[in-house]
């Protein structure tokens, strides 16, 4: 949505490039995020999903974490101790935490990277018009 007409009008993101002028600052926002809804078959049946929140141990995003803290469902169905494999990928719920978080703890041997490499190229073949754009303000 363009702001600068009355009344306002709605344009494409090809368009961006033609609305900046010389002196404008473009700002960029480089935070990561990861794809972080893991859903799986629960080992008697039915499904359940985990979202990770962060890494348990730190405040920063990081691959090598094996402990995050996250939300889990059914909680009640997955009790400390309950090994899941999802995606290939084990990992091992842990305790209750605040606000209804839990510990889980991914396996050793999980390349978490990897993981997400994989997932962002399966995200790129779906939506193909998905990356960055960058034009210099001259």
């Amino acid at each position: 949505m363009v702001l600068d007409a009355d009344p306002p009008r709605d344009t494409t993101f090809a368009a961006f490039p033609d609305l900046l002028r010389a002196g404008d600052v473009l700002v960029l926002n480089e935070t990561r995020v990861i794809p972080a809804r893991l859903r799986f078959e629960r080992p008697g049946g039915g499904a359940g999903e985990i979202l990770l929140l962060r890494p348990a141990d730190r405040d920063a995003f990081a691959f090598d974490a094996r402990a995050w803290l996250a939300l889990t469902r059914p909680s009640k169905r997955l009790p400390p101790g309950t090994h899941l494999t999802i995606d290939g990928a084990g990992l091992t719920i842990g305790e209750s935490v605040a606000d209804g978080q839990r510990v889980v703890r991914f396996d050793d041997d999980v390349d978490l990277a990897a993981s997400q490499r994989r997932e962002l190229r399966q995200r790129r073949e779906l939506h193909p018009h998905s990356g960055v754009f960058l034009h210099e303000v001259a």
